[in-house]
């Protein structure tokens, strides 16, 4: 079994737990009298970076994507976006990178975010 689909089954349970607990969090939305409720879901996937072995982020930052609203407001589709890049790595600049540890948490994150996710519903 490839490394990141063993961890997700050894991790299992935990995982299960933390989803539920980020699932309790009162409606995740764009609009600004829910940004509390936002920011506390968007430290989930960060803290789960992190144990996964990645650099979280520094900052909130971004909103180069207005289609994300619009999942939301027109669609009625929630959205989460995990961001994995840093601000040194010059995104969309000519010197672009990707720091290599934060690639692979990103997919240990992921891996365990859809496992959480399809067992919650």
């Amino acid at each position: 079994m490839p490394a990141p689909l063993e961890y997700a089954h050894n991790n299992r349970d935990t995982f299960q737990a933390e989803l539920i607990d980020f699932l309790r969090i009162p409606g995740v939305s764009t609009q600004a009298a829910r940004e509390g409720d936002t920011l506390k879901a968007a430290n989930r996937p960060t803290q789960a970076m992190s144990r996964a072995g990645g650099q979280a982020p520094a900052a909130r930052e971004g909103g180069s994507m207005p289609v994300v609203n619009r999942f939301e407001s027109d669609l009625g589709l929630p959205t989460v976006l995990m961001g994995f890049g840093l601000p040194s790595d010059g995104i969309h600049s000519p010197n672009e990178r990707f720091y290599r540890p934060n690639f692979d948490a990103g997919i240990a994150t992921g891996v365990r975010y859809l496992g959480l996710l399809s067992r919650a519903y």
